[in-house]
């Protein structure tokens, strides 16, 4: 499971949703931005780690909504 390193202070992270993880990423790199961690499969769908040209990390995630978790209670 990916986590911070201890000793992290709090902090957010924003998820996107993309119908094209892959495409976005290209995008991104197109304009500035920094792969963090490349388009990768995960039981849930496509993720990839980014960072804007002004630092701020974000993640995209497409999926197909199958394996999501439960999240009703």
């Amino acid at each position: 499971m990916f986590g911070a390193p201890d000793g992290t202070p709090p902090y957010w992270l924003a998820y996107f949703g993309s119908s094209d993880a892959a495409a976005a990423v290209e995008a991104a790199q197109a304009n500035g931005g920094t792969v963090l961690a490349p388009p990768f499969d995960t039981p849930y769908g496509t993720m990839a780690g980014l960072m804007h040209p002004y630092c701020a990390v974000f993640w995209l995630a497409q999926t197909d909504a199958r394996n999501m978790p439960d999240r009703s209670g």
